[in-house]
């Protein structure tokens, strides 16, 4: 997906996943751009914790809009969705930002689904919009970043997981039963 992250992957993997990624941008940040390792750990850390507490919130919603029969773009998830998008926002004072991102990704998720059938553009494109309702907002560079990257995320492990959950579930049926 957009994020180079496994969706369907245990939280503990994704979790070293994205610390290995975090601690790659530490380093590159204090040694080639200069940064103070101090700000750069105080703003890794802070990443590593929105991240997965954005893909961690976003499954929770898709599973129990699945088990309680609520279609994707209802009013309900969207809600869902954009409280849980400010609240991985506001970490980083993104509140705004964050309910954009992951809201907007699940109101605009049909229409997305119209455009494209390749899962990675789904993602690419549930960023570019919120990015760009955020900044039409009002928002600076950081609430540009924190609403694509929540609304990648909230597609990543809200949309696209379950549907590969879907494609496992019947890939496992034909194999059960010798068919291909």
């Amino acid at each position: 997906m957009g994020n180079g992250a496994n969706p369907t992957a245990a939280f503990a993997d994704r979790l070293a996943y994205q610390g290995i990624k975090t601690a790659a941008g530490i380093a590159t940040n204090t040694a080639i751009g200069s940064a103070d390792l101090g700000d750069s750990l105080k703003s890794g850390g802070l990443s590593l914790v929105t991240t997965m507490a954005t893909q961690t919130l976003a499954q929770g919603i898709g599973d129990l809009a699945h088990d309680l029969a609520i279609e994707d773009g209802d009013t309900r998830k969207v809600l869902a969705h954009a409280i849980a998008g400010c609240a991985a926002g506001a970490a980083s004072r993104q509140c705004l930002a964050g309910a954009i991102g992951a809201g907007l990704q699940e109101l605009a998720g049909d229409s997305i689904n119209q455009l494209t059938a390749s899962p990675e553009r789904q993602v690419q494109l549930s960023g570019l919009i919120a990015a760009t309702a955020a900044l039409l907002a009002g928002g600076d560079a950081d609430a540009v970043n924190a609403a694509n990257a929540i609304a990648q995320d909230a597609r990543t492990y809200n949309r696209q997981l379950h549907v590969q959950e879907i494609s496992a579930i019947r890939d496992k049926a034909r194999a059960m039963w010798g068919r291909t």
